[in-house]
């Protein structure tokens, strides 16, 4: 091994225009890899991604075998949003060496970041037999267990990471959370009560609390674990819903659009409390009300696209569509925090290599602006009144092949949302007479305390056809009985970051 060179950085001094100093390079780079490791080192402190990459590249193509060179260069991919690329730097610095703790725990995070839970628990397992009595990995593969519904492993998972840090106010949030799925109310509820007493500055602890003492209809102290939640986020905008939830749940209909109406006046088109509102208006009897703002002979449009140039038939479109989604690596069975009952779900599609989801990009924002022309500004409807420039898009595929369906959701990070038919089972067209595998809108969560029947509206799905809808509205699949595959592309438009 080459000997540690002294450090290459060096300094001009305070700037005549006030601007940080500049970093000074030899001219000659230093042919050493154990300097090109600390070349890039430098670079990435002065926050120069590209060419601190640069720099570890060089080193591993001087010496491949420094396993430090691999993993710098793993993170520095993971800033620049090149996952594909940082996976492998991590697994390369594995293969030089095998019990490097921090390469495991990092090719874990990666994996679970891009939904790659399953790979994700393995490496996480790995790490956790090299560090035992690290309590972030224990954490990290409860989190990942409780997504893919193996909540027995993640509460023991969890247990050993409260057990190795019984301080940690984040492992005992995550626990209640597991054992809340696991239907262990009491023990969630104690969990959850330990983890709002280590983090007495969270929202997120009582939020949560609130979440499990409403589920186990204790909705006098769920009311109190929100309003506590309220002292730390009064911008938290799922908190509102939930609080909204509880109130109606005790009889408090007034208070609870009180509540958001006072959230609306800041926040004019906030998704999830326009969703809860529409509903809570029905609830109380203000139909009109309610319909205005869940307008869906309005508010959703069917579009059937044009197939793109190159494909030769709507056919050939979604066969490639298909293919793309069906070996994309993040497919997998369905995270408990989504919406999906019995299916797989991707990531998002439109990262390289995008393959036809290209040529599908380009229909999604054609579709938006014809979306927009079709509804202008109406100051009237808090929908349309300020519409924002979009500036994102997220796509991703949902796979249903043995009786599966999406409960009741919205997609509160977008703002227009909306669902492409790749692939259909033939129980759609015979048009049962509970609409088998339709889209519904309407439908509200379970868990809100509603007792009147509310307006919704069922669309037959179609192969080449997608809806387009305000991001706030309750949909669901309903339900079919058949062994077919049913294929969904989801997306959302996303607004500019406030």
């Amino acid at each position: 091994m080459a000997r540690k060179p002294n450090d290459p950085l060096a300094w001009t001094g305070a700037s005549d225009d006030g601007q940080p100093p500049k970093a000074v390079f030899p001219i000659t780079a230093p042919i050493d890899p154990i300097q090109q490791v600390e070349l890039g080192n430098m670079y990435l402190q002065l926050g120069n991604f590209a060419d601190s990459a640069a720099a570890y590249r060089k080193a591993i193509e001087l010496d491949p075998t420094i396993a430090e060179a691999h993993f710098n260069l793993g993170n520095v991919l993971c800033e620049l949003n090149e996952s594909a690329a940082a996976l492998d730097a991590y697994r390369q610095s594995i293969a030089v060496r095998p019990e490097f703790f921090e390469a495991h725990f990092n090719l874990a995070d990666t994996l679970a970041g891009n939904g790659r839970l399953e790979e994700a628990a393995a490496s996480y397992r790995k790490a956790a037999e090299i560090q035992p009595v690290l309590s972030d990995v224990h954490n990290n593969l409860g989190t990942v267990l409780i997504e893919l519904g193996d909540f027995d492993a993640a509460i023991a998972s969890l247990q050993t990471a409260v057990n190795v840090a019984p301080q940690s106010g984040e492992a005992y949030a995550n626990l209640g959370t597991a054992l809340k799925h696991a239907g262990r109310m009491d023990e969630a509820v104690s969990a959850l009560e330990r983890a709002a007493a280590l983090l007495p500055g969270s929202a997120d602890a009582p939020f949560n609390l609130g979440m499990a003492l409403m589920q186990s209809g204790r909705h006098q102290e769920a009311e109190v674990a929100y309003r506590q939640a309220m002292i730390f986020a009064t911008d938290m905008p799922r908190l509102y819903p939930s609080l909204g939830s509880t109130l109606m749940a005790l009889g408090r209909h007034d208070e609870a659009l009180d509540l958001c109406d006072a959230y609306l006046e800041r926040v004019p088109a906030e998704r999830s409390v326009l969703a809860f509102k529409a509903v809570l208006l029905e609830e109380m009897g203000r139909d009109d009300e309610g319909i205005f703002l869940a307008d869906y002979d309005r508010l959703i449009h069917a579009v059937d696209i044009d197939v793109p140039d190159g494909y030769g038939s709507l056919e050939a479109f979604n066969a490639a569509l298909l293919d793309h989604v069906l070996d994309h690596p993040s497919l997998v069975v369905a995270p408990t925090s989504h919406a999906t009952v019995m299916g797989r779900h991707t990531g998002n599609l439109l990262v390289d290599p995008k393959g036809p989801f290209a040529d599908f990009e380009t229909i999604l924002w054609q579709a938006a602006r014809e979306y927009s022309d079709c509804n202008p500004v109406d100051s009237a409807h808090p929908f349309l009144a300020n519409p924002p420039d979009l500036t994102g898009l997220v796509v991703w595929s949902v796979v249903m092949e043995t009786r599966g369906h999406q409960v009741p959701h919205i997609h509160p990070s977008g703002w227009l949302s909306g669902v492409y038919y790749a692939d259909l089972p033939e129980i759609v067209d015979q048009e049962t007479a509970d609409h088998e595998g339709w889209i519904e809108f309407g439908e509200p969560p379970p868990d809100f305390p509603v007792t009147k029947s509310l307006h919704t509206k069922l669309f037959k799905p179609k192969l080449g056809r997608l809806f387009l809808f305000p991001s706030y509205c309750y949909h669901r699949t309903v339900p079919y009985s058949t062994d077919e595959r049913r294929v969904s592309i989801a997306f959302d438009f996303l607004p500019a970051a406030p």
